[in-house]
């Protein structure tokens, strides 16, 4: 998204910031992590106004996951396995923010506030790069869904497999307890409790998918840090040799 507004960030700072927002977010409740991705952005960013862009930018993606979470509903939906209504706040909340953004954008001339509501200027092949990553994550959360059903010997449908991944959004999207807690994996117990599955073998699939999600977090994270990490010195290596090659 920052290529598409001419702005260049190299990819391994960039999965650091990301990643360690994942980790912060698995230890730390009301999705601090996201915060933490927008500090670290913004300190990289070598413009003024970029906390303000890191922002707009974080605002985008959260509305990607919301129309991707919408399209998975909606699958649901067709399935017989969801209610109609469980779609609106994943359709309201994008049209409304873009909505909101493009009011802002005509109302004010102030760059700061154009770059927070970057989301109602994007062009359409930088949103489809966007909803291509976000649903590329859907589909590998959706098969690990699969894989634990299938090796837990649980019924495995498409509808099974839908509903929870519904229950594991949904307990994502409730702010008050950090990732790790479990509150997704409660949520996904009882959405598989709904769908019929066993009180039992609900509980199992949740757990192992939560073990799986925190490891794959903290991986990616532990990851990110080594790739910050990396650049720092790169970068304190060029600033020791630029002196010796002014002399």
């Amino acid at each position: 998204m920052l290529a598409s507004g001419g702005i260049h960030f190299p990819v391994g700072e960039g999965l650091g910031c990301y990643g360690l927002g994942s980790i912060a977010n698995t230890f730390l409740p009301g999705r601090a992590g996201d915060a933490l991705r927008i500090e670290l952005f913004s300190r990289r960013l070598q413009e003024q106004g970029g906390r303000w862009l890191a922002g707009g930018v974080s605002v985008c993606v959260a509305l990607a996951q919301s129309v991707v979470f919408g399209c998975v509903l909606g699958v649901g939906v067709l399935l017989d396995a969801l209610p109609m209504w469980v779609i609106a706040p994943s359709v309201a909340l994008p049209l409304a923010t873009w909505g909101i953004g493009r009011l802002v954008l005509h109302g004010h001339s102030d760059e700061q506030v154009a770059r927070l509501a970057i989301v109602a200027g994007l062009s359409p092949p930088a949103w489809s790069r966007l909803l291509g990553w976000v649903t590329a994550a859907a589909l590998a959360r959706l098969m690990l869904v699969v894989a634990v059903l299938d090796a837990l010997a649980v019924r495995e449908t498409p509808t099974v497999a839908l509903v929870a991944l519904c229950g594991v959004a949904i307990g994502n999207a409730l702010p008050f307890a950090p990732g790790g807690a479990g509150v997704a994996a409660a949520a996904m117990s009882v959405a598989l409790g709904h769908a019929g599955v066993p009180a039992s073998s609900a509980l199992a699939v949740a757990v192992s998918f939560h073990a799986f999600e925190t490891a794959a977090a903290l991986l990616f994270g532990a990851s990110g840090w080594l790739l910050l990490r990396l650049s720092a010195r790169e970068a304190s290596e060029l600033d020791a040799l630029q002196p010796a090659e002014n002399y």
